[in-house]
């Protein structure tokens, strides 16, 4: 039978005193078979965000821009029906053909936009994003390699009361980028590219 494994780029990171306080993303694979769920959950530091606080009138949002190689597709029928029992929030910026090998296939991009939820401690974002192998050529060896690469992560903050963006964000950043508001929206918004670390189990 023919096997696939899965890579990601993570690096452990050991806190110290000295060190600054940072987001930090931590990944893995579920399930088993040609089809996996990749879990991500992300967190940020409330000193981070200080102008907001939990019911308040300023609210962030995420954007993780996730890179899917050749070797893997998103079913976006499948997607599209698990938005509506709160599955995650998915914007690809292609037509998605399910039945082509990986060898016919390039990689491509999917925007997943997510709300932030205060655990009492830091605000908090995950999702769960169901994606499948494609086949592969006929190769001597047993295992093939898929690798997924971190996402970009953006934030965004929002004045609900006054309608206007809030750049409070006190972390590293990378550079401000103008993307759709969300997967549904044609109306382009300033998000800000942050930098975070990756942590390891």
């Amino acid at each position: 039978m023919f096997k696939c494994s899965f890579i990601f780029l993570l690096f452990l990171w050991v806190q110290s005193q000295s060190e600054k306080i940072e987001p930090f993303l931590l990944r893995s694979i579920d399930k088993s078979g040609s089809h996996r769920e990749l879990v991500t959950q992300f967190t940020i530091p409330t000193e981070l965000l200080p102008d907001v606080i939990e019911g308040g009138d300023i609210q962030c949002f995420l954007l993780f821009t996730e890179t899917v190689p050749s070797g893997a597709y998103i079913d976006s029928d499948q997607i599209n029906s698990l938005k509506n029992y709160g599955g995650p929030d998915v914007l690809l910026n292609t037509v998605i053909d399910v039945e082509k090998a990986e060898f016919e296939s390039t990689q491509f991009e999917g925007r997943i936009f997510t709300n932030l939820s205060y655990d009492g401690d830091n605000w908090t974002s995950s999702y769960i994003l169901p994606i499948h192998l494609r086949y592969h050529s006929l190769s001597d060896q047993d295992y093939t390699t898929v690798t997924f690469n971190n996402p970009e992560v953006s934030v965004r903050c929002l004045n609900q009361k006054i309608g206007m963006p809030h750049y409070g964000y006190h972390g590293n950043t990378v550079k401000q980028t103008s993307e759709v508001c969300g997967s549904n929206s044609k109306i382009l918004c300033d998000w800000i590219v942050i930098q975070y670390k990756t942590v390891s189990l």
